[in-house]
């Protein structure tokens, strides 16, 4: 299935993949999976929605959710910017269960 392109809230400029390795504990390594607008800090991801990260840290100040009106039974978390036009946004939700509905 073909990735959607998500788009920065900011820009509208298209989103790169991004990976951030961190620790808890010594000797455990997580990863998170953000989107990265290559312009400026901005990243999403669908359960944070759009923050910014610096230094490998998620400011909340400026998070921007847009709950998906299809998770009644779980949490889709946030919905994504995936066009621009004009001075509206097309804003869809890349769960996948959203994603099946549309098929």
């Amino acid at each position: 299935m073909k990735r959607e392109v998500v788009l920065c809230d900011i820009h509208y400029t298209p989103m790169e993949i991004i990976h951030y390795k961190w620790s808890v504990f010594p000797n455990e390594e997580n990863v998170s999976t953000y989107l990265r607008c290559p312009i400026c800090n901005r990243h999403y991801s669908p359960m944070q929605g759009y923050v910014n990260i610096t230094s490998q840290r998620t400011d909340p100040a400026n998070r921007r959710m847009t709950v998906c009106p299809n998770s009644q039974s779980e949490l889709h978390g946030s919905m994504a910017i995936v066009a621009a036009k004009e001075d509206d946004y097309v804003w869809k939700c890349l769960h996948p269960e959203c994603r099946e509905k549309e098929k």
